[in-house]
């Protein structure tokens, strides 16, 4: 090894290569080695979830996260309903955790469904409402109701635990 590491002719990546599935191979007889590598790769909704998240605004269809992935559409849905999932939930998800987060700071609900991806502003209201039991307009409200009192009443701490 030492002489293949002093010699002009040696290729740097094949080395390294070599070298990494040579260290792997001596943890892979490890109990619990493979599940402890498997486990920090992402799930497909996870890469999917963080394709959506570096642009929410966007207005993404299935096929542009295929793109991303470089995988089919029929592959995809199959790995997302494998766990349990779909495309549309977790944009949905993804969208509505991002606007519950720009609520808090953001006061105008055009700008929060713009940012959002929503062409429609009545329709990220009607979605928001359906996704947690409020109106944003409410919920904005109510926060900073309580912001400004600093009172930890029932009413609002339940509109703001969305």
């Amino acid at each position: 090894m030492i002489a293949y590491l002093n010699s002009e002719e040696r290729n740097h990546h094949n080395f390294s290569e070599l070298l990494l599935f040579s260290c792997l191979s001596i943890f892979a007889a490890c109990k619990g080695f493979i599940t402890l590598l498997t486990n920090g790769v992402l799930s497909v909704s996870g890469k999917v979830r963080n394709i959506v998240n570096m642009k929410l605004a966007h207005p993404w269809k299935l096929k542009d996260i295929c793109d991303c992935l470089y995988i089919s559409e029929s592959l995809l849905k199959k790995k997302l309903k494998q766990e349990q999932t779909t495309f549309s939930q977790i944009l949905l998800d993804a969208r509505m955790q991002h606007a519950k987060n720009l609520i808090r700071v953001e006061g105008s609900v055009n700008k929060i469904a713009e940012q959002c991806g929503y062409a429609s502003t009545s329709y990220f209201i009607y979605a928001f409402r359906k996704h947690f039991g409020n109106s944003p307009k409410r919920v904005s409200k109510e926060y900073r109701c309580q912001s400004h009192m600093g009172m930890n009443t029932g009413n609002t701490m339940n509109a703001l635990a969305i």
